[in-house]
């Protein structure tokens, strides 16, 4: 509202986009929307809001120009409204609505266009509505579940029985990391990981034990995968599980900034952390 508020003060004190559609009120919708897309600064749309106020043909083409939007617990009630106004919606964040609950009431007026949705600080990763947004949102191929309460190997597997057509995935700095998050079994090598589109994954700030295993398992499944991101990453040494040794101490933890694929790294770097 104050956006709105400051956007509508700048259009009276500055008349130049009135100024603007007089000039030529001939111009099909159109030329106004290539006009509108290079004045655009990428997913803020910063302009397209001044430029809303304008007239109400340039209200109606800034609507369809904006493809992301982001939803608070306030907007919650709205969203009908929204997703009407917006009908080129491509990309959802709901980092900051705290009521899930809330949201999934109103599940229904969710747009089946979404490729992108930010599901981030929500917790724990809730199956529930997981499922709920997977039957709205069959297409998404961008999922981004940073800052959750925890993130284990098993919920890897669930967002992509959810989302099979992903091609990015954020799980990176989990709030609480134990050396159980990301455990290899031997169920591994009989349990593919079905996210055939995968091309980037970031799995910074997770625990991972036998993280070198892990990582050409995700290499071996995700036939176009390019990228893993393990920036903070924490790898668990395969030390003894009954030493009763702290998971914090030194001579079990190895901290990675990033693997790059690199396959020189030799073993003097486990014997540093003894």
């Amino acid at each position: 509202m104050e956006a709105a508020a400051y956007s509508k003060s700048n259009a009276e004190k500055n008349p130049k986009e009135r100024k603007l559609a007089a000039a030529c009120p001939y111009l099909p919708d159109e030329i106004w929307e290539i006009i509108f897309k290079f004045l655009n600064d990428g997913d803020t749309n910063c302009y397209l809001e001044p430029l809303s106020i304008v007239s109400k043909q340039f209200l109606s083409i800034t609507n369809r120009l904006q493809f992301s939007i982001a939803i608070s617990d306030e907007t919650i009630p709205f969203l009908d409204r929204l997703f009407q106004r917006f009908p080129n919606l491509r990309s959802l964040d709901l980092s900051k609505a705290r009521n899930v609950n809330l949201l999934l009431g109103h599940n229904e007026y969710f747009p089946l266009g979404i490729k992108s949705l930010n599901i981030s600080n929500k917790g724990d990763l809730d199956a529930d509505v997981l499922v709920v947004l997977s039957k709205k949102m069959k297409n998404l191929t961008s999922l981004t579940c940073s800052r959750m309460i925890c993130m284990l190997k098993s919920d890897l597997f669930f967002i992509a029985d959810c989302f099979p057509l992903l091609e990015e995935l954020d799980l990176s700095y989990p709030m609480n990391i134990s050396q159980y998050d990301f455990i290899p079994d031997d169920d591994d090598d009989r349990e593919p990981l079905a996210l055939p589109k995968l091309r980037k994954i970031n799995l910074s700030g997770n625990c991972i034990k036998e993280y070198r295993q892990f990582i050409t398992y995700l290499f071996k499944n995700c036939k176009l995968l390019e990228e893993v991101i393990t920036k903070d990453m924490i790898s668990m040494d395969e030390a003894d599980s009954d030493s009763g040794s702290d998971s914090n101490n030194d001579s079990d933890i190895d901290i990675y900034s990033d693997i790059d694929n690199d396959s020189d790294r030799s073993s003097d770097d486990d014997g540093n952390d003894a």
